[in-house]
């Protein structure tokens, strides 16, 4: 599988998290750490998922842990400042990237269970192509959350 998109939007993500400036979060919302620590975490859950396909396993993906704001929290403080979330996304992202082009074409068609929150609402339950959940990982989960980083800046305005 190529990885030219998700290696791209690793790097925007990881640029947009390492500009700092963030203010604190609306009520409610994830602060700059906590959101730097989702993505980690999400990454480790996609990177299994991978795994487990290229094991020739039946492949699950189901984001709850790395919704789960305790376990975000726990993480973000684990890591301690900003920069230490950011490193571990660099590592997360580069062992999903390596995971990811270690499939190959047939293997990234194959469906698997696909659980994902956004929030307390469920966003998808379905089997989806792995190859295709991690198109959304690159085209959009992470973009949205580099967005978010972006709104937490001072005078940036609410996220789109």
């Amino acid at each position: 599988m190529r990885t030219e998109q998700l290696e791209a939007a690793y790097q925007a993500f990881v640029a947009d998290a390492m500009a700092g400036g963030f203010g604190p979060p609306p009520p409610g919302e994830w602060s700059a750490r906590q959101v730097v620590a989702h993505i980690a975490l999400n990454d480790g859950l996609l990177a299994s998922a991978a795994g487990q396909v290229l094991a020739g396993e039946a492949g699950r993906f189901d984001n709850s842990n790395a919704a789960d704001w305790a376990k975000v929290s726990a993480f973000a403080d684990e890591h301690g400042s900003l920069a230490g979330g950011v490193e571990a996304v660099r590592a997360s992202g580069a062992r999903l990237c390596v995971a990811a082009g270690r499939l190959t074409d047939e293997q990234a068609a194959i469906s698997i269970d696909v659980f994902i929150l956004d929030g307390a609402d469920v966003a998808v339950d379905e089997p989806m192509p792995i190859g295709r959940l991690l198109a959304v990982q690159a085209s959009f989960h992470l973009p949205a959350h580099a967005e978010q980083l972006r709104a937490l800046r001072p005078g940036a305005g609410p996220a789109s």
